[in-house]
């Protein structure tokens, strides 16, 4: 049996609340988790760590 990574890896990076783009990609993050996808997760972390907020919200 193989060991799937816990799917609240506290290194991911956290959406920005209220944007949506950046709840999708958690979205997918999240179903990438579930199905062992770590390169669909790796992907996932940096278009939410790259996704840029103008209206001056935190990231």
């Amino acid at each position: 049996m193989n060991a799937r990574p816990h799917p609240q890896d506290p290194l991911d990076p956290a959406p920005t609340p209220g944007c949506g783009v950046c709840e999708a990609l958690a979205e997918t993050r999240r179903l990438a988790w579930a199905v062992g996808n770590l390169s669909a997760v790796t992907v996932q972390n940096a278009e939410l760590a790259n996704h840029p907020h103008t209206s001056g919200a935190a990231r």
